[in-house]
């Protein structure tokens, strides 16, 4: 009685193992792709939030200070127009690298195997 519980366990944990690590790579580009890209979605969402880019654009032609006269109103826009350029640069560095991180994401798992069977090799 004692063997045969010994042997289901052993035999219980062993195909739990090989499942898990057959089941692992399927796991990492199905349901882990898609939390990946959540990730990347939520991110970039959030940084463009912080930098309240739709606000910027929206307020571009609106005057700083209640300027209303020519001269207000064209440095308000430079001004403006200054500040957009800088934050959407910030805003492509952003997602350059959340989109890195993406990419390397996806292409990790097969080159952490071709590493190993190339280091056993």
């Amino acid at each position: 009685m004692f063997i045969k519980s010994v042997i289901y366990s052993l035999k219980f944990i062993l195909i739990q193992i090989v499942g898990e690590f057959i089941y692992f790579p399927i796991w990492w580009y199905t349901k882990g792709l898609i939390k990946a890209a959540e990730w990347w979605s939520d991110n970039l969402s959030s940084f463009e939030k912080n930098l309240a880019l739709k606000i910027w654009i929206r307020h571009i032609f609106s005057p700083m200070y209640a300027e209303r006269d020519i001269s207000g109103r064209l440095i308000s826009f430079f001004v403006r127009l200054v500040v957009l350029i800088l934050r959407l640069v910030v805003f492509i560095l952003a997602l350059i690298i959340f989109t890195a991180l993406f990419i390397l994401y996806v292409l990790a798992l097969p080159i952490i195997v071709i590493m190993i069977i190339y280091n056993f090799m």
